[in-house]
């Protein structure tokens, strides 16, 4: 973590904030902070990644969808059910038209939307309970 956390000041200092190094180091190191159950901290590093590359990408580039993806589990893992799905269904979108359902993250992004809306609905959630019943999952 602290060797990441030197690599996002250097490219902060060098590059500025809205590079995209800067972007991957901030998701790098958001990934640690999740792994760690540090999740406002990581839901953070995913927010300024993500705009850095809307800015630097546009919607549609597939490295935007990671970071949505990555945003997306920082949701799950908090049982923000709605932002989760949110967040999962727009990198399935930006994968499909960028990269084809082929994509080995089509299915990787699918399953894990349809993982969400499973634990939500096993939590009682009502939203994810009618997603699944309306999925037929």
């Amino acid at each position: 973590r602290a060797l990441l956390e030197k690599a996002l000041e250097s490219a902060l200092r060098n590059f500025g904030e809205l590079h995209p190094t800067v972007a991957t180091r901030q998701s790098n190191l958001g990934i640690v902070f999740r792994n760690l159950g540090k999740y406002e901290k990581a839901q953070d590093l995913f927010e300024k990644a993500l705009e850095s590359d809307l800015r630097n990408f546009g919607e549609l580039h597939p490295t935007v969808a990671t970071r949505r993806n990555n945003l997306a589990w920082v949701y799950r893992k908090t049982k923000d059910w709605s932002n989760a799905v949110l967040e999962f269904k727009l990198a399935i979108n930006i994968i499909e038209k960028s990269l084809g359902k082929e994509h080995p993250d089509y299915v990787m992004f699918t399953n894990s939307l349809i993982g969400t809306i499973k634990e939500g609905a096993e939590a009682g959630d009502p939203e994810m309970i009618a997603l699944k019943e309306d999925m037929g999952l």
